[in-house]
């Protein structure tokens, strides 16, 4: 275990996570062996941002009124965005392992998690709807695309440090889902289409 593995502390991830990515994540892929207490870090960072979006609904969509609701959605959304984090790590490493004979699971999960910090800056941010008006509402909106945008260049990141991949080819890897979506839905709205002429040929 190197000197720069011990100096690398909590802090020096949240930091470089959102400031120093680039840095960070090339640091971080160095590692032969990734420490646990970063994919328990990981684990922690998907759990909280994925109870952000249920208590951004309570107070944003008006839903804040039933609190019992609220209380159900926080564990049911941490839950799912454990598993989609889990799942995603999983693909992503099969698919490593069957072309590059080795899955950096751990890392991608350590990775990916750190892409999802920026996410942290939509709480403040919403307040703005709540002090400016109209204004605020104008900067919030703006503020979150910019989160987002910002989430997913980490994301993109993510996964081209771990598997060592050029731009072009993480963008087709991003681009995928949304294209087999797009496949998926007209399939899916053939098939309707052709059953509701079968059912009403005469």
């Amino acid at each position: 275990m190197s000197a720069d593995f011990e100096d690398l502390n909590f802090l020096d991830i949240i930091y470089g996570g959102l400031f120093q990515p680039i840095s960070l994540f090339r640091r971080m892929a160095q590692f032969e062996s990734i420490p646990n207490r970063w994919v328990i870090l990981g684990l922690i960072l998907i759990v909280l941002v994925s109870a952000v979006e249920p208590l951004l609904a309570f107070n944003l969509r008006g839903e804040g009124h039933n609190l019992a609701f609220l209380l159900l959605e926080i564990p049911f959304y941490a839950n799912l965005g454990v598993f989609i984090w889990l799942f995603m790590a999983g693909v992503m490493g099969l698919l490593s392992r069957v072309y590059r004979g080795k899955s950096e699971f751990k890392l991608f999960l350590v990775l990916s998690a750190l892409s999802t910090l920026p996410w942290f800056l939509m709480a403040p941010i919403v307040l703005l709807k709540f002090a400016l008006g109209v204004v605020g509402m104008v900067l919030a909106a703006v503020s979150g695309l910019i989160v987002w945008l910002w989430t997913v260049l980490l994301f993109a990141l993510a996964i081209g440090t771990t598997y060592k991949l050029a731009a072009d080819r993480v963008l087709v890897l991003l681009t995928l889902p949304f294209a087999f979506s797009l496949i998926a839905i007209t399939w899916i709205g053939g098939f309707f289409v052709n059953m509701s002429q079968w059912l009403h040929f005469d």
